[in-house]
C-alpha cells in the first residue's frame, strides 16, 4: 500500500511541477504590445524580443534621420495596423528597420524615404527594411522614395536588398504601392 501511496504522492508532484512549467511558458512567450510612437522607437534599446502592434500609429510627419529601427533580431507582428506619417531623410541606408535579421509580418507602412547622399558606399533603402537578412512577410509599402546618389544604391518598395555576406532574406507575399523617383 505504501508503494502505491508514494507512486501516487509522485505523480501528483510531477503534474504540479508540469502544470506550472506550462503556464511559465505560455507567460513567457506572450508578445509585448506596442501601442504608440514611443513604444515602438524603444524597439531600439530591445531588438531582440517579441512584439505585436494593437493599433496604427501615426509619426505625423517627424523628420528622422535614417532609420527608426537601426537593427532588430526579434519577432514584430503589426497585426494589420499601419505605421503612418513616415518621413525619413538621410544620407545613407534607411527604412522603418534598418538591418533586419529577425522577422516582420502583417505590417503597412506609409510616408516617405529621401537619401541625399554623396558617399560612395553601398546604400540599402526600402519601406520595412533598409536591409532583409530575415522575413518579412504579408507586409505593405504605400512609400515614396526619392534618392539622388552617386554610390550603388539597392532600393526596393519593402526591402532595398535581401542578402548581405553571412545570410538571405525572404520577402513573402508583400505589396507595394509607393512611388521610386531615383
Amino acid at each position: 500500500m505504501s508503494k502505491i501511496r508514494r507512486s501516487l504522492c509522485f505523480a501528483v508532484v510531477v503534474s504540479m511541477i508540469m502544470s506550472c512549467m506550462l503556464r511559465f511558458t505560455a507567460f513567457a512567450a506572450q508578445a509585448a504590445e506596442i501601442d504608440s510612437k514611443e513604444a515602438f522607437l524603444n524597439l531600439n534599446n530591445a531588438p531582440s524580443g517579441d512584439y505585436v502592434l494593437t493599433c496604427d500609429i501615426d509619426f505625423e510627419n517627424e523628420e528622422f534621420e535614417g532609420s527608426l529601427i537601426q537593427a532588430f533580431s526579434g519577432t514584430l507582428d503589426g497585426g494589420g495596423y499601419t505605421l503612418k506619417g513616415i518621413n525619413i531623410k538621410s544620407a545613407g541606408s534607411a527604412g522603418v528597420i534598418g538591418t533586419l535579421n529577425g522577422s516582420v509580418k502583417n505590417l503597412s507602412v506609409s510616408g516617405n524615404i529621401e537619401v541625399d547622399s554623396a558617399a560612395s558606399e553601398r546604400i540599402n533603402i526600402g519601406a520595412v527594411a533598409a536591409l532583409n537578412c530575415g522575413v518579412i512577410e504579408n507586409c505593405g509599402s504605400h512609400v515614396s522614395v526619392s534618392v539622388k546618389s552617386a554610390a550603388n544604391v539597392y532600393v526596393g518598395g519593402v526591402s532595398g536588398s535581401n542578402m548581405s555576406v553571412a545570410s538571405v532574406g525572404s520577402v513573402l507575399k508583400c505589396v507595394s504601392d509607393g512611388t521610386v523617383d531615383c
